[in-house]
């Protein structure tokens, strides 16, 4: 099918073999950068070679797993766009790298801390409780090495998380005495249908909150992990008697919800043609 002019609208994305339909995508774009020099006749002069990045926040939560692998696996995949009128595009030998979509809505209820490693049986008993939050935590999410190939596109070695998050003295515990500063351990936010989101594998620093004069005493935590991939450092569980856990790349997930949790998808391709990184 050559290309023909038509509705920009779009049905769905495949990532290699794996396909998110529209309603669970957001904030699409594809943009083009071409490679030029400042030529002797007074312009500059296109050489021809260029790189297509796509980048789309995808929501369909049974999707992480198969394009999360593309990433760390430095696959090179077809991302194929099929607009609403059946129109077709393609992108040829794309890099993937995902970065995930936490906490976009204000989901979080509480918060608990872990110093030994016990696991996520009985979560919200055998873990201390540190209250709820004052206003929605703060994530960051970022690669150690944001390096690319030879050929321009992401390079994928490991990634990194820190969570900023202001925590106020409840009448039972002393929040600033439950935190080690500097020491390892796992944080859990429970969420508002009562399973938990885990972070683990980092480490934790504490200090007092700023105070303004009117905002409550309180202590600003943050917590800091790097890990060999999305996995290692955030998972889910229901923190039952016997815990279901998840890690974030689960293959079949049930415990995170569509809308609320996704990954930020960038796949760029490149090419000495247009041709060669685009096909309608």
């Amino acid at each position: 099918m050559a290309w023909s002019p038509g509705p920009g609208e779009l049905t769905s994305i495949a990532f290699g073999g794996t396909t998110i339909t529209s309603e669970f995508l957001e904030g699409y774009s594809l943009t083009t950068e071409k490679d030029s020099f400042d030529a002797a006749v007074g312009h500059s002069v296109d050489r021809g070679s260029m790189s297509k990045t796509l980048s789309v926040n995808a929501f369909d939560v049974s999707g992480i797993n198969a394009i999360h692998t593309l990433m760390t696996a430095r696959t090179e995949s077809t991302v194929t766009v099929t607009y609403q009128d059946a129109q077709t595009q393609a992108l040829n030998e794309c890099i993937i790298r995902v970065t995930p979509i936490l906490n976009n809505v204000s989901d979080v209820a509480k918060v608990y801390h872990d110093n030994q490693s016990s696991g996520n049986n009985n979560l919200a008993s055998s873990w201390e409780a540190c209250g709820v939050t004052i206003d929605v935590p703060t994530m960051t999410f970022s690669f150690p090495f944001d390096g690319t190939d030879g050929l321009g596109r992401p390079y994928f070695s490991s990634c990194a998380i820190e969570l900023e998050f202001m925590l106020p003295d409840p009448a039972d515990a002393d929040v600033y005495g439950i935190f080690d500063d500097k020491s390892a351990c796992s944080i859990a936010l429970q969420l508002p249908d009562g399973n938990f989101q885990v972070l683990k594998g980092g480490r934790v620093y504490k200090n007092y909150a700023d105070d303004d004069g009117s905002m409550p005493r309180a202590v600003r935590v943050v917590y800091r992990a790097v890990g060999d991939s999305w996995g290692d450092i955030i998972e889910f569980t229901d923190g039952g008697a016997t815990a279901t856990t998840e890690a974030f790349n689960a293959s079949s997930p049930t415990l995170m919800q569509d809308y609320l949790h996704g990954i930020l998808i960038e796949a760029v391709g490149r090419g000495y043609d247009e041709a060669d990184v685009t096909t309608f």
